[in-house]
Order: C-alpha cells, then structure tokens, then sequence
C-alpha cells in the first residue's frame, strides 16, 4: 500500500477542494525552503508573515497557510495551504 504524503480536504456542500495538508513523510517545500522538519527558527526566517495563533496552537500566515509544529521537537510536522474563504461567513455556506 502506497503510503500518503498529503491529505485534500473538500467541502460537503459544494465538493471544493479547501485546503492541503502534508504528512509526516511530505518532501515538498513551502516557498521552496520550508518542509517538514524545518526548525521554527529557520521557517521565521524564511517566511516573516507567519504569527502564532494560540487558540489554535498554529503558525498561520495571511498567505493562506498554517503550520503545525511537533510539540517535542518544536519542528514543522504538517504544512497546510487553505482558501482565504476559510475564515468567512461564506465558507460555511458554500458561497465561494
């Protein structure tokens, strides 16, 4: 069995696809330096825009991404590239 590097996430009233997540054995690269794996330390460095959310314990960019990081490690673990419809009233709708 092929083992799964990303996970596609599609919404159930439109069937969109609305965001992509990596998994742990993703090779890619955001913005072509970050992966998983990266220190916290070198993905600030690379891509500044990112803030941490607390609620949701993620870095989240406006660029339409967030950032989980591995809690022992501190490292990147999933990298997630989202619609900017995420966040509003119309995603929920399916008005998008």
């Amino acid at each position: 069995m092929a083992k799964k590097h990303q996970q596609l996430f599609f919404h159930l009233k439109n069937n969109k696809l609305f965001r992509i997540t990596t998994l742990d054995n993703y090779k890619g690269k955001l913005f072509e330096k970050i992966e998983v794996g990266s220190t916290e330390e070198e993905m600030l460095e690379i891509e500044s825009s990112f803030v941490y959310d607390e609620f949701e314990e993620v870095w989240e960019s406006d660029k339409g991404v967030f950032i989980e990081m591995d809690a022992e490690t501190n490292n990147v673990r999933w990298i997630s590239i989202y619609i900017p419809e995420l966040d509003t009233e119309n995603f929920e709708k399916a008005d998008w």
